[in-house]
């Protein structure tokens, strides 16, 4: 994500770290590697989009700006 994007993400969810000036990476928690092969993972929704007629709810944009809400707003109360 370029900077200007941080930007606008902070427009949109004022409570982010950049927002209030601190850097994302105060987000970041480190854990220990996972065994094994790690396999890059991605999801193509076409197979089942076509075959079992699934449309996502809300466009992805809004799914995380919704998910990074909740994230920030119960990251605090520990739930």
């Amino acid at each position: 994500m370029r900077p200007s994007q941080y930007r606008g993400a902070s427009r949109a969810i004022p409570d982010t770290p950049y927002a209030r000036g601190r850097p994302h990476s105060s987000l970041k928690t480190f854990v220990d590697d996972r065994l094994g092969p790690d396999r890059h993972c991605v999801i193509v929704d076409r197979k089942i989009c076509v075959e079992l007629g699934y449309r996502p709810r809300r466009p992805f944009s809004e799914g995380a700006r919704e998910t990074l809400q909740w994230y920030l707003t119960n990251r605090a109360s520990g739930t």
